[in-house]
């Protein structure tokens, strides 16, 4: 255990990254949210009261932040204080609960993910020397394969895979491992060396042009990482209960963000006799 730590909710987690090893983008998210609550109280002390989190809470709620947002803000919130009271700081928490709706995802079809990849080859243009129809079409058709975040997608290099196609690493987000693969004839279009889909420009860039291409294709609007969703619900429908192996995500997870019921089957029970 860190044996000199600061009242400060970064001292907080620095510490805690010291000793539990998360990753920079979950350090970052606790920063962001502590900032935002030393910003709404006045003091990053992280001896702030569970009053004064729960009304910070409340204010995110009046200012029309979705819940499952303030719910993280909370989980935030409560991971940094459960530290400091490990560390002697201050009293265990109990910050109030955040109530949430039911999720709904959405995800597209299989024909749909089709129709986006023949609207990407359409494209103009270059992405680093690469034909932008090309990088595109083929990029769609790795996210549908692959199943991973676009972060882990836009890294993932040719060297990675073996004769079969097959690749195996440990995810950016959890560090989990996960096992994907793609088909050989895709992996024989894409140049052999380096990074399968390098990206020069902004995620923001890139969230417009992919904006544009859903648009062209005439399908219901979402993000890149409906693709992961959708092909997640695919391997579902394919193999009943490995949706979330596929996407590499534990299953209580994949069945509340990913998993779209209205797509898979009814089960059909015998008439009674």
């Amino acid at each position: 255990m860190i044996q000199r730590v600061q009242h400060t909710a970064t001292e907080i987690i620095e510490a805690m990254r010291e000793e539990r090893g998360f990753s920079a983008e979950c350090a970052k998210t606790y920063r962001c949210h502590w900032r935002m609550l030393g910003q709404f109280s006045g003091s990053s002390d992280v001896c702030v009261s569970d009053e004064t989190c729960g009304r910070f809470l409340s204010y995110l709620e009046q200012q029309g932040k979705a819940r499952y947002y303030v719910r993280s803000v909370r989980a935030s919130l409560l991971a940094v204080r459960n530290a400091a009271s490990d560390y002697g700081l201050c009293e265990r928490p109990k910050i109030r609960a955040v109530k949430v709706p039911e999720l709904h995802p959405q995800a597209w079809s299989r024909e749909e993910v089709q129709t986006l990849v023949k609207t990407a080859r359409e494209l103009s243009g270059t992405v680093n020397t690469r034909q932008a129809g090309e990088w595109w079409s083929t990029a769609i058709q790795g996210a549908w394969h692959l199943g991973v975040r676009l972060t882990d997608q836009l890294a993932i290099k040719r060297c990675q895979f073996d004769q079969d196609g097959v690749a195996r690493f440990n995810q950016h987000k959890t560090g989990r491992l996960i096992v994907c693969s793609l088909p050989l004839t895709l992996l024989d279009s894409i140049p052999s060396r380096g990074r399968l889909w390098p990206w020069p420009h902004s995620y923001e860039h890139f969230r417009r042009v992919f904006a544009g291409i859903v648009k062209n294709a005439e399908i219901r609007r979402g993000p890149w990482k409906q693709i992961r969703k959708s092909a997640g619900n695919e391997a579902e429908r394919l193999r009943p209960g490995q949706g979330h192996l596929f996407l590499g995500n534990e299953r209580r997870t994949f069945e509340r963000h990913y998993q779209v019921r209205s797509m898979h089957p009814a089960v059909m029970l015998a008439a009674l006799k």
